[in-house]
């Protein structure tokens, strides 16, 4: 087992071999790379990954020392101006173990595990865009390294680019889970998730790599960026007051002030004509009501639920036809915010146009997620933003839902069906429940 840094005890030449703990990885501490009056310089290996992507610095004075928080008060405010404009180095500060230390990126080293020629040959292949001959080559490199955290974001661009985004979100996540500092791996899963035109799901990463280091003015950016252009005011406005707190209002951020001012104003746009939409749907005046939403999702490029429910006046005015593959294309940007009616919908809309495996797939989604009979969704009148669904005929809502279910028990496996009629016995319960309740 590796030793633990510690500079109470450890001369300069007793550190490398030594090990720091850093956001959950662990990272041994290679030879002397240089130093200089203030500083010595180490190259870091990731113990779980193999790869030497950082640097460490540490500082000759001590921690505490009247020079040393000198330079920690004024290191936010140098990073939020000079980083923008390229006039300093990305770095982060982080205590490990009762020190200060200055971490750096590093390129790589070319040591076994980087399996330079393999990573040479895949990323050429990635530049030409022959993303299934990269694949190919960066799968032989997790042969010889299943821990590669670089080959895995670079297969996970690969995966985008041939359209297999979550497939792509999965290998970003072992990476970070791998290599948790390496800070362009959050802002990839943040690209990538917004695919889904997910907003709040693009900014959690970079929420994350935020909570690991505050001080990143390029992440802040990105977030800033993703609240603005979704009219997530308050989101911004947050944002922005801890930028204004970190970096001594950095010039660079200046144009955001405007822009959240102007997102407000969107989104009070948005918000008033929803209102109205929502009225005119709960009262089943499909055709006002899709005017209106139109209306309102062009104020705002945040329109998911108005999106959704234009889908659901649709499916009510008999439309299905012109909204099924473009639904089921889509139905991932409703995870998480209105899931259940999105998929209830996607089942009636994959069936009556005989989608089968569709349906079968979203059925199976709802046979994991539910357990009880009051919990279930039905067909959705239209979903509100503050009090979640509403539904049409309630007693009866759930009927649909019972034929297709019936159906699929027919046409599926024995182990398939297994989970489908489950389904649909706490469907007939819930009806049952309706029923006795009136």
């Amino acid at each position: 087992m590796c030793e633990k840094l510690d500079l109470k005890v450890h001369r300069n030449e007793q550190i490398p071999g030594k090990t720091i703990e850093l956001s959950g990885a662990e990272y041994t501490l290679q030879r002397l790379l240089g130093e200089n009056e203030r500083k010595y310089i180490y190259p870091v290996k990731n113990n779980k990954t193999g790869l030497i992507l950082f640097v460490v610095k540490i500082y000759k004075h001590k921690s505490g020392s009247p020079d040393r928080l000198e330079e920690i008060s004024s290191f936010p405010s140098k990073l939020f101006h000079l980083v923008p404009s390229g006039s300093l180095f990305y770095t982060e500060f982080h205590a490990v173990q009762g020190v200060w230390i200055d971490l750096q990126s590093n390129g790589y080293e070319n040591n076994p595990e980087y399996c330079e020629d393999l990573m040479n040959t895949a990323g050429k292949l990635q530049k030409q865009e022959h993303f299934e001959e990269s694949l190919n080559s960066y799968n032989k490199i997790l042969k010889d390294n299943p821990n590669h955290s670089l080959a895995m974001l670079n297969m996970a661009i690969c995966l985008v680019e041939l359209g297999e985004v979550n497939s792509a979100i999965e290998l970003i996540e072992a990476s970070i889970e791998l290599e948790p500092n390496f800070v362009e791996s959050y802002r990839l899963l943040s690209s990538v998730t917004m695919l889904s035109e997910s907003p709040e799901a693009a900014i959690a990463p970079l929420k994350r790599t935020l909570d690991r280091f505050n001080c990143d003015p390029k992440t802040w950016e990105a977030l800033l960026t993703i609240a603005v252009d979704y009219d997530l005011v308050k989101v911004a406005q947050n944002a922005l007051y801890e930028v204004n707190k970190i970096g001594s209002k950095p010039k660079s951020f200046d144009h955001f002030e405007d822009e959240i001012r102007q997102s407000k104003l969107r989104k009070k746009a948005y918000d008033r004509l929803f209102k109205l939409a929502l009225e005119s749907q709960e009262a089943e005046l499909w055709h006002e009501a899709m005017d209106l939403y139109s209306r309102a999702m062009r104020k705002s490029k945040n329109n998911v639920i108005a999106t959704l429910n234009c889908y659901i006046c649709k499916y009510h005015l008999g439309k299905g036809s012109e909204i099924v593959e473009e639904f089921s294309n889509g139905i991932m940007r409703f995870k998480g915010l209105c899931m259940p009616s999105a998929i209830v919908l996607g089942m009636l809309l994959n069936y009556s146009f005989g989608n089968m495996e569709t349906v079968k797939e979203l059925s199976s989604i709802l046979a994991a997620a539910y357990k009880h009979p009051a919990d279930l969704p039905s067909v959705p009148l239209a979903v509100n933003i503050m009090s979640g669904l509403s539904y049409a005929n309630e007693t009866k809502s759930a009927q649909p839902i019972i034929e297709i279910l019936s159906f699929l028990e027919k046409v599926t496996s024995e182990d398939e069906s297994k989970s489908i009629t489950q389904l649909k016995q706490l469907y007939l319960k819930r009806e049952t429940n309706s029923q006795s309740d009136l």
